[in-house]
């Protein structure tokens, strides 16, 4: 193949997933942002999606270095096949993009690529319930006293997998004094107590942002509102052991399996 009909090719790969992209950026989002009209941006697709472009622009880039790199001739059965490989390759590229277009890349391709990067990212962040059962104890024990919420979210906390927001584990212990506020600091000995990675040994320090992010990510208020952790709750936390905070630590080590 010659390099005129290469280019071709190439353009015909990435005409669809690029023209897509940029009537949804153009049309649905910058303009109407321009003039001061609503519009939708949801970050859960919409950032993955961006990423999953990247990665194929990368790749795509790649071999096409590759095969300019090698002169295009019409002759030799040894260059025709190396042009068709590489001309696959960009193609299965551009399927990366042809993909964030489909249902199953939001509901399948998004919680995945999830899980696995919490494997790579957070592997200290393992609970110390190992097993359903004794899971399934720390939840009856926790349930319309600290926590409100279905055992299949409770499970995903233990098992640290991605939650939706509309299933988040509601804390609905107060503080004694004032009912109407969540008690931070049962929460925060709850996930200290159920993931001791959050604490490095090797460090000899607190991980702060691991913690910060196990409960904005899976724990919400009574009334479904975000629980802001800042580091003044944190050093509140630390600095005494009270009787709310002894209670909690009782309840989840007599839930655990004896050594």
């Amino acid at each position: 193949m010659n390099e005129g009909t290469v280019k071709i090719l190439v353009f015909l790969i990435f005409a669809y997933p690029v023209s897509r992209l940029l009537y949804k950026y153009i049309f649905h989002l910058l303009i109407p942002f321009m003039l001061n009209q609503e519009f939708v941006w949801n970050k859960y697709i919409e950032k993955p999606r961006l990423l999953f472009y990247f990665i194929s622009v990368v790749l795509s880039l790649v071999w096409w270095l590759a095969l300019s790199n090698n002169p295009f001739s019409d002759n030799g059965i040894r260059e025709m096949a190396f042009q068709i490989t590489i001309l696959i390759l960009i193609f299965l590229s551009s399927l990366l993009q042809y993909f964030t277009w489909t249902k199953s890349f939001a509901k399948q391709l998004i919680p995945a690529a999830n899980r696995i990067y919490k494997k790579f990212t957070a592997a200290a962040m393992v609970a110390i319930a190992k097993d359903d059962k004794t899971i399934k104890n720390l939840y009856k024990a926790l349930h319309n006293s600290y926590i409100d919420c279905s055992l299949d979210s409770f499970i995903c906390l233990i098992k640290q997998i991605p939650i939706e927001n509309n299933s988040k584990i509601k804390w609905i212990d107060k503080v004694k004094t004032r009912k109407d506020l969540t008690n931070k600091q049962t929460l925060l000995e709850f996930v200290f107590q159920i993931f001791p990675g959050v604490y490095s040994t090797k460090e000899e320090q607190l991980s702060r942002k691991s913690l910060k992010k196990i409960i904005a990510d899976y724990f919400v208020q009574a009334d479904n509102k975000l629980i802001a952790i800042s580091d003044s709750n944190i050093n509140q936390w630390q600095a005494k052991n009270t009787t709310p905070k002894m209670k909690i630590r009782k309840i989840i080590k007599d839930c655990l399996p004896d050594k």
